[in-house]
C-alpha cells in the first residue's frame, strides 16, 4: 500500500484542500485526513497531539460503519456524521483510496454543507493523487 502520510507533496496538496474547505466552510473548527491505518496526512485547526489520537479514531470509526454496512447489506459507506449540542462532525471515505477525511464543525455550519463540502474537498484530493 502507498505510504501517503510519507510522500511530501501529497500532504501539502491535502494542506491545501483543507483549508479550502476552511474557506468554504466557516464553521469548520479542526480536520484531518487519514490513512485506513490511521496514520495523520493532513490537518487543520488544534488537535491534540497532532491529530495522532483523532487518526486512530477516524480509521476504527470508518472500519466499523464499513462493518455495519456489509453486514446489513446496506452498499458502500459514503460517510458517517456525529451530531451533539456544538455542532457537527463527518467522516468520509476519499473515495477508492485508503484515506478518511475528517471535518468537526460548529452549530453555525448545517450538516447538509458540511457534507456537500468534504464530498467537494474529496474530490479535489483526488485531482491531486500522487502517480
Amino acid at each position: 500500500m502507498f505510504a501517503y502520510h510519507k510522500d511530501e507533496e501529497f500532504c501539502s496538496n491535502c494542506e491545501i484542500e483543507l483549508n479550502s474547505l476552511a474557506e468554504r466552510c466557516k464553521g469548520m473548527q479542526a480536520a484531518a485526513i487519514v490513512s485506513s491505518d490511521g496514520f495523520v496526512v493532513s490537518t487543520f485547526g488544534r488537535l491534540k497531539d497532532g491529530g495522532n489520537r483523532l487518526g486512530s479514531m477516524t480509521s476504527s470509526m470508518q472500519a466499523l460503519a464499513e462493518a455495519v454496512h456489509e453486514e446489513l447489506g446496506m452498499g458502500d459507506n459514503e460517510y458517517i456524521t456525529f451530531k451533539s449540542s456544538d455542532g457537527n462532525l463527518v467522516m468520509s471515505r476519499v473515495h477508492d483510496l485508503p484515506l478518511v477525511i475528517t471535518a468537526l464543525f460548529n452549530d453555525r455550519e448545517t450538516v447538509g454543507h458540511a457534507i456537500f463540502s468534504v464530498k467537494q474537498t474529496v474530490d479535489q484530493i483526488c485531482g491531486g493523487m500522487p502517480k
